[in-house]
């Protein structure tokens, strides 16, 4: 079973590369050959997402006049399982409805507070692996808001309650020890993720850790258009030269137009600065691609020296 499973597991990759691969053909005009594909394709748009657990999965996109976003269903009984939402960036959130959390007797706050105290650990490590994984920043601050938000909330019902007070006092603890783990887990994961973005900028930017950089002069593309680039430096590590952690790329239609004029903007790791359509193919052959995480004046007017 498991040697099945792994073969599957090959054969989607395989044709998830090569769709790749014919995507970039079909943007330099190449004829594509018949291809009989592994799997059966589905006729709507699919994307791969994060639940706001952490875990992959298939999302068809859905539009209609109740919907707008993306769609997990149940394959046989069509029950929606996931569904998710644009976060503005480019990138898709999934909409997860609030649960009301009745308050507990009294005779039932001990053992509560003894099993989120268990827990805690088990919220490091996931916490651990989700940085391991390169989940997306609002996945990890969102594990680690939810089990704190748990602890104070506890620990609240507990104020006043005779013989609970070390606990409390523990729960209490555990909520404020989670302040900079969480900081220093979101540093650990934008310091190393191979696609960056407006979170990881405005995160890091806030924390002071951040060096950002005009390298003028503007340049002139091949079409005619023309291109800002800023540098973006990792400071703050005790290093002599602050290493370089990410570029930003402003493109314009004319060469003159003002530095905010720009029609899009994007973040880029400095490996994949000068990544054309060659490596383009390259990492598509792998089912990779070059990233380019989307940056709008709104977001970073803040953060980027434009006058």
């Amino acid at each position: 079973m498991l040697e099945r499973y792994v073969e599957e597991l090959k054969a989607l990759k395989g044709m998830i590369g090569v769709q790749l691969e014919d995507a970039i053909a079909e943007q330099d005009g190449a004829t594509l050959p018949v291809r009989y594909r592994a799997y059966v394709q589905s006729q709507a748009e699919q994307l791969a997402v994060r639940t706001h657990k952490g875990e992959l999965v298939v999302a068809d996109r859905v539009q209609g006049e109740h919907f707008d976003g993306l769609e997990v269903r149940e394959p046989f009984t069509g029950e929606v399982l996931h569904r998710f939402v644009s976060d503005g960036q480019a990138g898709w959130v999934e909409r997860v409805e609030p649960v009301p959390v009745a308050r507990l007797p009294e005779d039932g706050l001990a053992a509560a507070g003894e099993q989120l105290v268990s827990e805690d650990p088990d919220i490091a490590r996931k916490a651990l692996e989700y940085v391991a994984a390169d989940v997306p920043g609002h996945q990890l601050a969102d594990l680690i808001d939810e089990h704190v938000h748990a602890l104070r909330r506890l620990a609240g019902e507990m104020s006043g309650v005779a013989g609970l007070e070390q606990l409390k006092t523990q729960l209490d603890t555990l909520g404020d020890d989670w302040g900079q783990r969480r900081t220093d887990l979101l540093i650990e994961l934008y310091d190393k993720t191979p696609r960056p973005g407006v979170d990881a900028l405005v995160f890091m930017h806030a924390q002071g850790l951040l060096e950002v950089r005009y390298q003028g002069p503007r340049q002139q593309l091949a079409n005619g258009t023309a291109m800002d680039e800023y540098r973006i430096r990792r400071i703050g590590q005790g290093k002599k030269t602050a290493p370089t952690l990410w570029v930003a790329h402003f493109h314009f239609e004319h060469l003159a137009d003002g530095a905010t004029d720009f029609v899009r903007g994007h973040l880029k790791t400095w490996q994949q600065r000068s990544y054309g359509r060659a490596d383009a193919h390259k990492l598509a052959a792998g089912g990779q691609r070059i990233h380019r995480g989307r940056l709008t004046y709104e977001q970073v007017r803040h953060i980027f020296p434009f006058h």
